[in-house]
């Protein structure tokens, strides 16, 4: 078992299990394996409860405080600010914003909070308006206004830059529009569009690029059509690349750790959660289980000390204060290990070969064997069985095991093709001087001493004068003593 761990907090305690010092969440994870309780399996955990509703509010995290402001009570908007301290787990009250919004588009930048576009105050109201909140003086300012007004934006913020795209102008069609903001001079400079306009996809920064996953397409008012793309823009070159993912959904959030995407998906139900690297490509689904019953997030992740917060909660259906979190931390990065190797073989013309690898546990795995570095279509189990040998079964065999964590190659196995197997042993054999035509019995014994102690062995047809008859279970037995009578 290879195990890789993101160090976010400074406690440690090591796992007696497998002698790794570990954080105490990760610890705790471990424990949850040893004990065959959940494995991987990620809780969602409450914490207080804000004093209104924020739905499809600002919320963004500075200096490890939560901020989440405006929003909408039911049908009502609001421009309160509410501020989490996650040190104490307490609420407490921020300068009101200066106009109540709601699908509003929020970023953190340099120590401040921007509020940008969405609708309000009145439903139906559709703005450009971008207010600036300072995080240290608890002051929001009003700034110069977004290019467009809309809603359903998503914003990301790229090495000290932030960039706006996407969402709607009011009600109708999605746009792709992407806007990139000078804060020395309060301005916006338009880039390369999105390859496809949605609205309120899952948004996280990697190496410098911006990673939308899913979201809504709405060609006009009354279509919405969730999509399963990945679309990654390069700010440098000002560009964007186009790729697809496992699982289409409209409406998403995502948090990025370490080399990994934790892609939280919203449905009718509730919220699933999804997981992509970075480098390799790989997805995966990871064991989630919510806070609250048929929670559904409608908001930002903000990751704090590998904690990922979310307080724009539905329950229900229905607007709620609810908040929660989840510790990203708690993932162990398991590979799967190999304990069982694939063994070489010789195998032989029309027979069988069966090529066996072993893993460390009992967690899901996939399974894609391969020979000579192509795969087998099909052999996608534990084992292979290889039936009617034939030469062109010969081969170099090896097996790709994969979990949600990544993947591990097998040894090669090496299986050597034979017409047949072969042996040399000595045999006695009887000459039989006979005429041909007739019919002998041939007998053997093994103690001469015993007069009733002889034994058929079989009867001979001589079909030539003289005959040999050859005894071939004479190598594996004892002495045997022979004579030939008439049947």
């Amino acid at each position: 078992m290879k195990t890789k761990r993101h160090e976010i907090t400074h406690l440690t305690i090591t796992c007696a299990a497998c002698r790794l010092r570990l954080s105490k969440s990760a610890a705790l994870a471990c424990l949850l394996v040893a004990l065959g309780v959940g494995r991987e399996a990620l809780r969602a955990e409450p914490i207080a409860p804000l004093t209104i509703p924020h739905n499809s509010g600002g919320q963004a995290a500075v200096g490890g405080k939560l901020y989440v402001w405006a929003g909408s009570t039911a049908a009502v908007r609001t421009n309160s600010l509410e501020i989490y301290d996650t040190a104490s787990g307490a609420w407490s009250a921020g300068a009101p914003m200066p106009s109540a919004r709601n699908g509003l588009v929020a970023f953190a930048l340099n120590n401040y909070l921007y509020s940008v576009s969405g609708e309000g105050p009145s439903g139906g109201t559709f703005t450009s308006s971008v207010f600036r909140y300072d995080t240290t003086a608890d002051v929001w300012t009003t700034l110069n206004n977004f290019p467009q007004p809309g809603w359903g934006k998503m914003a990301a913020v790229v090495n000290g830059t932030a960039y706006v795209f996407g969402g709607r102008h009011g009600y109708g069609q999605t746009y792709g529009e992407v806007y990139q903001y000078n804060p020395t001079n309060d301005s916006w400079a338009a880039m390369a569009p999105m390859p496809v306009p949605l609205r309120n996809s899952a948004v996280a920064v990697y190496k410098g690029k911006v990673y939308v996953f899913g979201g809504t397409f709405q060609p006009y008012e009354g279509l919405s059509i969730a999509t399963n793309l990945v679309q990654v823009f390069d700010p440098v070159g000002n560009s964007w690349t186009t790729q697809t993912m496992p699982v289409t959904f409209g409406l998403g959030e995502a948090a990025t750790l370490g080399d990994y995407a934790y892609i939280f998906v919203n449905s009718v139900w509730g919220t699933n959660l999804w997981r992509y690297h970075y480098d390799t490509g790989q997805w995966g689904q990871q064991p989630f289980t919510p806070a609250y019953t048929d929670q559904y997030v409608n908001g930002t992740a903000s990751v704090i000390g590998g904690w990922a917060y979310f307080a724009n909660v539905l329950a229900n259906g229905a607007t709620s204060t609810l908040a929660f979190k989840v510790n990203l931390d708690m993932l162990l990065d398991i590979t799967p290990g190999i304990t069982t190797q694939p063994q070489g073989q010789i195998g032989y013309w029309g027979r069988s070969a069966t090529l066996t690898v072993g893993v460390d546990d009992d967690s899901p795995f996939s399974y894609q064997w391969r020979k000579n570095g192509t795969n087998i279509t099909g052999a996608t189990s534990a084992t292979l069985t290889l039936n009617n040998l034939q030469t062109s079964d010969a081969g170099a065999y090896d097996v790709v095991v994969s979990n949600f964590f990544g993947s591990v190659t097998s040894a090669q196995a090496l299986v050597t093709f034979r017409p047949a197997p072969i042996s040399i042993a000595f045999y006695a054999g009887v000459s039989i001087d006979g005429i041909v035509g007739r019919t002998y019995q041939v007998q053997y014994t093994t103690d001469l001493s015993q007069t009733n102690g002889w034994v058929v062995a079989t009867n001979v047809t001589l079909l030539t004068d003289p005959q040999v008859w050859i005894d071939l279970k004479s190598a594996s037995q004892p002495q045997r003593f022979y004579r030939v009578t008439i049947p």
